[in-house]
């Protein structure tokens, strides 16, 4: 499982964790009943011994009303949103306004272009 080392450690993801709880007023039990997690699982995760994977993570986050990306980022399987790239960002806004027709051209006309220059050394602006 590939977990991005810069973000949350176990620790800081059962902090997270302890914190959602609390705003919802439940125990380990009621997160246990929510997600169909076992309690021991549950337990893990809240001291820091477990991982959450990514079928915890899309349990959690059903059972929190939370974007399953929130989770899995909380929980170290994405990066961070400030550690994207803003052109990416600006890429897949672009492809969801979309139909799949049109992101189908685009990826072929993004194919066409970078095979013409792919003779040419890329290189990526950088940030000031």
């Amino acid at each position: 499982m590939l977990v991005f080392p810069c973000l949350m450690t176990n620790q800081d993801f059962s902090s997270w964790l302890q914190d959602k709880l609390t705003n919802k007023g439940w125990s380990q039990a009621d997160l246990s009943r929510e997600t169909g997690l076992s309690t021991g699982g549950v337990a893990q995760l809240m001291n820091g011994r477990r991982n959450p994977g990514p079928e915890a993570c899309t349990a959690i986050a059903k059972a929190f009303g939370l974007p399953p990306d929130a989770v899995f980022r909380a929980a170290g399987l994405l990066p961070s949103k400030s550690e994207l790239d803003a052109q990416t960002e600006r890429m897949i806004h672009l492809l969801s306004q979309m139909t799949e027709d049109e992101q189908e051209t685009w990826f072929k006309m993004g194919e066409v272009f970078v095979n013409r220059h792919a003779s040419k050394p890329r290189t990526r602006p950088t940030e000031v």
